[in-house]
């Protein structure tokens, strides 16, 4: 009988399922995706909070205070910027307000906000209830006019 013959040795490096090389680190894609999300998440909160401070912007921003801030020192902090609070979002500290004047971005820079933004156009940062809108957002659901027409 013959001898069976050795299997043939592998290259020192051979490709892994994700095309790298078996001697690569592991966790390497991972930690660059990561990175870069994080890098893309910053790059769009300076451009957002670049946006927020136009001298000449009015409407919805939204601010985040300092989270250990209580609600009355928000609410101060907002009274001296000279803007209306419009809603609490599930974030601890951020506050939706509504500016008439031009320059509030500043002023609540000065208040005490840590980072202001534009209104955001969805109600994410919102949430307070099922949809973090008010009735008067949804005027054509039937099942809400019910609600407004109260108990029967």
């Amino acid at each position: 009988m013959s001898e069976p013959t050795p299997p043939a040795a592998l290259p020192a490096e051979a490709p892994n399922r994700l095309g790298g090389r078996e001697g690569a680190p592991r966790g390497v894609v991972p930690a660059l995706l990561l990175a870069l999300s994080l890098l893309v998440l910053g790059a769009s909160l300076a451009l957002l909070a670049r946006a927020a401070e136009d001298p000449a912007r009015t409407g919805r921003l939204t601010a985040f205070f300092p989270p250990g801030w209580p609600a009355e020192a928000r609410l101060a902090a907002l009274l001296q910027a000279g803007v209306l609070p419009v809603r609490e979002s599930w974030i601890p500290g951020a506050v939706e307000v509504e500016a008439a004047s031009p320059g509030a971005a500043a002023r609540l820079r000065a208040a005490g906000a840590r980072l202001v933004l534009p209104g955001l156009p969805s109600n994410l940062l919102a949430l307070g209830g099922c949809s973090g809108g008010s009735l008067a957002d949804y005027p054509d659901r039937p099942n809400l006019r019910k609600l407004r027409a109260g108990p029967m």
